[in-house]
């Protein structure tokens, strides 16, 4: 992840529920550990110092806490090749714009018989966030 300021890595293990996500970030030797949970309009933030933080306001606060924008709200579709479904978006040739971010994927792995982007480029502005996604599990019925 980058911005015109600064740039950073970190592990994701990220799970998707029907009305949940959980994200656990660490970045390198396990520094800046933090478990991120998304539900229906609340994100809680726990940095493993004892300290948990929460808000309705989701992509606010994660900007707060990060010091630059991560759009989480939508990013959950953006990670799986889709557009957010409620709002308008523009295809591109290897992806699409939506809310001024332009969603690029370079790279698609097969899990079973599904194809699912593993390089992702998300980027807005001086803003940039690049994915590489090591393993798809999929529970698909």
């Amino acid at each position: 992840m980058s911005d015109a300021r600064d740039s950073w890595s970190a592990d994701i293990e990220w799970v998707h529920a029907i009305n949940k996500e959980s994200i656990s970030l660490s970045g390198p030797l396990g520094q800046g550990a933090a478990k991120i949970v998304l539900l229906p309009g609340l994100i809680v933030i726990d940095r493993g110092d004892g300290k948990i933080g929460y808000s309705t306001d989701i992509d606010l606060y994660v900007e707060q806490q990060l010091g630059f924008v991560v759009p989480v709200t939508v990013l959950r579709f953006w990670v799986l090749g889709l557009p957010a479904p409620d709002q308008d978006y523009v295809r591109l040739k290897d992806g699409f714009e939506q809310s001024s971010w332009k969603i690029h994927f370079l790279n698609y792995i097969s899990v079973g018989d599904v194809l699912m982007p593993r390089k992702i480029v998300i980027e807005k502005a001086s803003a940039k966030l690049k994915l590489v996604v090591d393993q798809w599990v999929l529970n698909v019925k």
